[in-house]
């Protein structure tokens, strides 16, 4: 605390400063340079933001702004810039001042705004990120303790449940995931696994190349992804004694993968199914199947 506080009064606070100087360039740009760095530059723009200080959230949301005008301008659609924001927020960050010192200020941009489809549009955008902070907020206010995982899941399903309904996908799978990481670190397998199926869902058997997410999930194809969702699925299923829906997950692999003439996969997911098949005709269990409740 000391050294801030010589920090400040030698230097004051660059925070401020920088934010100021940001906002200055980025009016000398001018409409193609600023078209150029719409969308990429929203994530920058919200780590400002969420820096604790007051006056470098206010430059970068006047810079945000901007960006929404540019946009409705431009495309007549805010859905862009929306997207982008959605993707790119960090839950774990924006605190409860945060979404106070954001949201305040939208509003007071909002009620300076003269065009009235723009404001209907910057009304509709704000309502939803207004939705997303009081969501992630919900989430981030439970405390860190076992006791309250089940309400930490609870609070994810409810995000994740949103982000879907509004077709944030990125945003979707990033909560799903770490939906997942909840269950398996809880010893919930089943529920790990029927997780992983709500990802699974939402990807094809496509070339396309999807980013990375995480080292389990690096930068592949769409097809190499699903088939990598479904496996770890089916061993999370498998461990949580789910066996008949890890041979519906295996049997889907299998005739995917052998219909690609991948036999040596196909034959490796064949054997998984084996295996499990061996185990229902051997294994008694005392977790009854019904009692597994799907996470959606």
């Amino acid at each position: 605390a000391a050294t801030r506080k010589r920090v400040l009064c030698r230097w004051g606070d660059l925070r401020a400063r920088g934010a100021s100087m940001l906002v200055e360039l980025w009016t000398k740009l001018g409409d193609a340079r600023v078209g150029a760095l719409i969308p990429s530059i929203i994530g920058d723009l919200l780590a400002v933001m969420m820096l604790s200080c007051e006056a470098a959230t206010a430059s970068a949301v006047d810079i945000l702004c901007w960006v929404f005008k540019w946009e409705y301008a431009s495309a007549k659609s805010l859905l862009r810039v929306e997207v982008e924001i959605f993707d790119r927020y960090d839950a774990e960050r924006a605190d409860e001042e945060f979404g106070s010192r954001f949201l305040g200020a939208l509003d007071a941009y909002i009620a300076s705004l003269t065009d009235e489809g723009f404001k209907t549009k910057m009304e509709e955008t704000k309502s939803n990120l207004g939705r997303l902070v009081a969501l992630t907020l919900e989430l981030q206010q439970l405390p860190d303790d076992p006791l309250f995982d089940q309400d930490r899941i609870a609070a994810i399903l409810e995000l994740t449940s949103y982000l879907l309904s509004i077709g944030r996908l990125e945003a979707y799978v990033r909560q799903v995931l770490h939906l997942v990481e909840l269950h398996e670190a809880g010893g919930t397998f089943a529920e790990a696994g029927y997780a992983l199926l709500m990802y699974a869902d939402k990807l094809e058997w496509s070339p396309e190349i999807v980013p990375y997410l995480s080292p389990a999930f690096p930068e592949q194809t769409m097809y190499e992804r699903k088939r990598a969702v479904l496996q770890k699925a089916a061993v999370n299923l498998d461990k949580g004694k789910v066996y008949e829906e890890a041979v519906r997950v295996y049997s889907t692999l299998a005739a995917e993968l052998e219909g690609a003439m991948a036999y040596a996969e196909a034959a490796a997911a064949l054997q998984a199914k084996a295996a499990i098949l061996s185990k229902v005709a051997t294994e008694e269990r005392f977790e009854t199947v019904s009692l597994v409740i799907r996470p959606w």
